[in-house]
């Protein structure tokens, strides 16, 4: 209320005007068809032979739908029986359902779902340039050094995500960079990141306890010390991006130096933290502190990190040292190749 009107709710206010224009022009490029559904006939895809990325959930396949460049999640359902098979098929159909329903500039589009073949998919929005995971670190291919004010506003972009996701009662339970994609590397504009994959762990958890496979829900370098315990929250999310900040500042992998899972679920239970030094500016560090504290109540909810990432931002120009070693030329040039590697890949597939 305006009673409760605060400067930081005057700075974010301001923030988001900045972008109203570019905000609506972006939305005006988009296209719905009220009347169409989210269950897919397989027939109206082209996919490709062989996967973009794999890992222990399930697929990835790039291809088209209606003339769209999209991306196709075939999840892993082997080791599950009939009845198993009938309640996550169920469980994906009311998640997009849901998430055909979630419009939102920093959220990516869902498409809808192929579920009466055996081999259950999720069709989204493609975006050439991939995930922010794939350009942190070094022994990357897509590796580059990305400048302070970027990685603020990916991770304000992110919180923005988030927020909406929170408001519409939805936990994302393995928010990390590979499920940040990648919308512009420009600071300036409307917008840099959009969020994938919030939610499909949830129904994906009795596949890789099938498979044996310890990951529980989300990723264990990005959890939370109670999800260690089953316990899922919203302040989950809000532990998952401090870890997430950490990682963009640092642009190096959490916990490189432990040798297991069990190790770092035991340097987090006891309330132990990845190290800090004193070269991150005090806000940004200080919003990280706030975030992966030990009890979940005692974290802030999106509304209130994007405030502080609104501070973050406000404190850059006296960071201008962090902006050193940005290779603007590299970021067009793996634009141009990604591009050009799409576009090679979906030509193969028409000529299919």
């Amino acid at each position: 209320t305006f009673n409760n009107w605060t400067n930081d709710d005057a700075k974010l206010m301001e923030k988001l005007k900045k972008n109203i224009l570019a905000q609506l022009y972006y939305n005006i490029t988009i296209t719905t068809d009220a009347a169409s559904s989210t269950h897919i006939d397989l027939d109206e895809l082209n996919i490709s032979e062989k996967p973009i990325a794999e890992g222990a959930m399930g697929r990835v396949y790039i291809g088209y739908y209606r003339s769209v460049p999209v991306a196709v999640k075939q999840f892993r359902w082997e080791n599950l029986d009939e009845e198993e098979m009938k309640e996550l098929k169920k469980n994906v159909i009311q998640e997009c359902e849901i998430m055909s329903k979630l419009r939102n500039p920093f959220i990516a589009n869902y498409m809808g779902s192929v579920t009466y073949i055996q081999q259950v998919s999720m069709v989204i929005q493609f975006f050439v340039l991939g995930s922010l995971g794939e350009y942190l670190r070094k022994e990357k291919e897509y590796y580059v050094v990305l400048p302070y004010k970027l990685k603020v506003r990916m991770l304000f972009d992110t919180a923005r995500g988030m927020q909406f996701l929170h408001e519409n009662r939805i936990m994302h339970l393995d928010l990390k960079p590979e499920n940040m994609l990648v919308n512009s590397f420009d600071s300036n504009s409307a917008c840099t990141i959009k969020i994938t994959d919030f939610g499909t762990s949830r129904f994906t958890k009795k596949t890789l306890k099938k498979n044996n496979e310890d990951k529980g829900l989300g990723t264990p370098i990005y959890a939370a010390p109670e999800t260690f315990t089953d316990k899922y929250t919203f302040a989950g999310d809000v532990y998952s991006f401090a870890i997430t900040a950490w990682e963009v500042y640092y642009q190096e992998e959490p916990y490189k130096e432990f040798k297991s899972i069990y190790e770092i679920k035991n340097h987090v239970e006891k309330g132990k933290r990845l190290p800090i030094k004193d070269d991150m500016p005090s806000l940004y560090s200080t919003m990280i502190d706030e975030c992966w504290k030990q009890k979940p109540e005692a974290r802030p909810n999106f509304d209130n990190v994007t405030k502080m990432i609104v501070r973050v931002d406000d404190d850059v120009v006296n960071h201008s040292y962090l902006i050193r070693g940005f290779e603007q030329d590299k970021v067009e040039g793996i634009t141009e190749k990604r591009t050009t590697r799409l576009k090679k890949r979906l030509s193969e597939n028409n000529a299919d």
